[in-house]
């Protein structure tokens, strides 16, 4: 799992060394309901042998702000998940689909 810096806007999709990291808005969405944590990521990376990537965005109007109580605007976390890319047909594949 890998924790990225926080960004002012929130992509469609991130590259990280070569790969492409698509957001997984089930995960993303669970993890700020809090029904899963880190600890359940780092399970189901290791589990699914999945990638993942944290993304905190926070805007550009909530920095340096506080909110009613005094605290700091904290950014919410987005989840981003590699996408394998397909691996192209071998030649006996193409021809065993052209018999069909």
């Amino acid at each position: 799992m890998r924790n990225l810096k926080v960004k002012t806007f929130l992509p469609d999709s991130i590259e990280i060394n070569g790969n492409r990291y698509i957001k997984n808005t089930t995960l993303s969405s669970k993890y700020m309901l809090g029904e899963v944590s880190n600890i359940g990521l780092q399970m189901l990376e290791r589990l699914n042998k999945i990638n993942i990537a944290v993304l905190p965005v926070l805007s550009k109007n909530l920095r340096q702000r506080t909110d009613l109580y005094g605290k700091p605007y904290q950014p919410t976390k987005h989840i981003f998940t590699f996408e394998p890319l397909p691996t192209p047909p071998t030649e006996q594949e193409v021809k065993d689909s052209q018999v069909l």
